[in-house]
């Protein structure tokens, strides 16, 4: 494992980080449509991968009005499901945050871009399941 460091192994559960977390950066882009967030950490855990990711404060945005002047007032862990990597499920996991805007006044959830409204599960994630059933009978 040259390009990772392990972190700990605990019972089936490995934690690596990137020695250069713009190479992770960049994978979780082009490979998955994530874009705006910054690649933290990989998890493997019972079969899945798990990447998790983090918003950076330059990038957030009130998801009413589109203001940069929002202060963070708290966040939400969740998870989407992303393209598989060979037979194993993806996750990607991150903390959206809970905003205020000083524009609008309105409090909200950060909107994530490569997921749609509160779907569980990425754009490119439901774009493959339509190019699967394609080639499926009913």
């Amino acid at each position: 494992m040259d390009m990772m460091e392990t972190l700990e192994e605990l019972s089936g559960k490995t934690l690596l980080r990137p020695k250069d977390p713009t190479m992770s950066t960049s994978l979780m882009y082009h490979g998955f449509g994530v874009r705006g967030y910054v690649y933290q950490r990989t998890q493997y855990k019972g079969g899945e991968i798990h990447f998790v990711m983090e918003q950076p404060s330059s990038e957030l945005r009130c998801s009413g009005c589109g203001s940069r002047q929002v202060i963070r007032r708290g966040g939400r862990e969740r998870r989407f499901r992303g393209l598989p990597i060979g037979r194993r499920p993806v996750w990607i996991e991150l903390v959206v945050p809970r905003l205020e805007c000083k524009r609008c006044g309105a409090v909200r959830q950060a909107e994530v871009s490569f997921a749609e409204g509160q779907h569980g599960y990425t754009k490119r994630f439901a774009r493959y399941g339509v190019e699967l059933a394609s080639h499926m009978t009913i």
